[in-house]
């Protein structure tokens, strides 16, 4: 539930709510934030109130931008918290990588880079929705049906001739 795919003339549509639309600059802040340097102790810990929904929104987001997500952490005030890490693996604690001494690391954050930017314009595009209940699907799905009937119908109208 926490993102959904439509196909609309071959165009795949990523649909997400406004609370996901937050949950995801908020991310993107902190990753361009620590980007050109991350380290073992940078993290963003945001208060889990979220909906189930929300959650697997934010552990799906974490996992494609390889971002480690903690979900057992309290705050000073009580509140469970979510904490999102870098994956630091094969990274010492100085910062330098296992791979440099192989000299792939420079390809590496290339291509790093590259698929950051995918996923940062996947749902940069994606279509916002409002926050709603549990009947959120069946609504879209709906208006989705109605809008590709009206299409047909205008499509036949253009492309039978008449007889």
């Amino acid at each position: 539930m926490g993102r959904h795919f439509f196909l609309c003339s071959e165009i795949l549509i990523v649909v997400i709510t406004k609370d996901q639309k937050k949950i995801f600059e908020d991310v993107k802040g902190f990753l361009l934030k620590h980007q050109s340097k991350p380290s073992h102790t940078d993290r963003l810990t945001l208060v889990n109130k979220l909906s189930a929904r929300d959650r697997r929104f934010l552990q799906e987001l974490a996992d494609s931008l390889h971002l480690r997500a903690t979900w057992d952490e309290v705050d000073d005030y009580g509140q469970n918290i979510v904490a999102l890490t870098f994956d630091m693996e094969g990274v010492s604690e100085d910062g330098t990588s296992i791979q440099e001494e192989d000299g792939d690391w420079e390809s590496e954050a290339g291509e790093g880079e590259v698929a950051l930017n995918r996923v940062f314009g996947k749902y940069e595009k994606a279509k916002v929705v409002d926050n709603t209940t549990e009947d959120f699907e069946e609504t879209y799905e709906a208006t989705m049906k109605q809008k590709m009937d009206e299409w047909k119908t205008n499509y036949y109208k253009v492309s039978l001739p008449i007889f």
